[in-house]
């Protein structure tokens, strides 16, 4: 059972009344999603344990294989209901041309909406944060994750007027990867670029 400590939910629940229980293990990782299921009780004496592992069908690779992307669509509103629930979200789509540090076009819905709940809740700090693969010295990908992060300060602050003082931007380099960096897709996934919640005084 493979689980993905920065993404993964976990639920148990007992029927009233006995001593039967069961428990969910649910964890994600790039091209693939996993399950465990493990099922108690005494009147069978026995503990059943299931792991499901589904993986989708294989998508053609990335046409620039520096350009920070994730797997999974997300909308304006999926960004702000996972900064209130889980403090973080990747943003998506971000346009950077290969081994470039500089935003090749600043449209994007998400760091439109992204502004405009920075505007309207002026007690909220963020942090934006960018993150490589393993490829290069450890330096050189702080670096560059460091200069994509604030590339991405930037076009919020200038192009879409979000307050300069509620927003940080630092770099991560490989330290922090969300997937394996021994497959062509766990390197893709780790090439991101995450806004963290900081503070949020209301």
């Amino acid at each position: 059972m493979y689980v993905n400590i920065r993404g993964f939910h976990f639920i148990s629940a007992a029927l009233p009344g006995t001593d039967s229980a069961v428990t969910l293990l649910a964890s994600a990782a790039s091209g693939a999603g996993y399950l465990q299921i493990v099922q108690i009780g005494s009147d069978k004496a026995t503990v059943n344990i299931s792991n499901v592992a589904v993986t989708p069908e294989p998508q053609p690779p990335a046409a620039q294989s520096n350009v920070p992307r994730t797997t999974a669509p997300q909308t304006p509103g999926d960004l702000v209901t996972q900064l209130q629930t889980q403090g973080r979200a990747v943003l998506h789509d971000l346009d950077f041309a290969v081994g470039a540090t500089t935003l090749s076009s600043t449209v994007n819905p998400e760091l439109a909406t992204l502004a405009e709940l920075l505007q309207a809740r002026r007690g909220l700090r963020i942090a934006v944060v960018g993150h490589t693969d393993t490829e290069g010295g450890l330096q050189a990908n702080i670096n560059i994750s460091r200069a994509r992060a604030q590339a991405v300060r930037s076009a919020l602050i200038n192009t879409f007027n979000a307050p300069a003082a509620q927003i940080d931007a630092e770099g991560m380099g490989y330290l922090a990867p969300i997937a394996s960096n021994l497959t062509p897709d766990g390197r893709d996934a780790n090439r991101r670029v995450e806004v963290i919640v900081l503070s949020d005084d209301g």
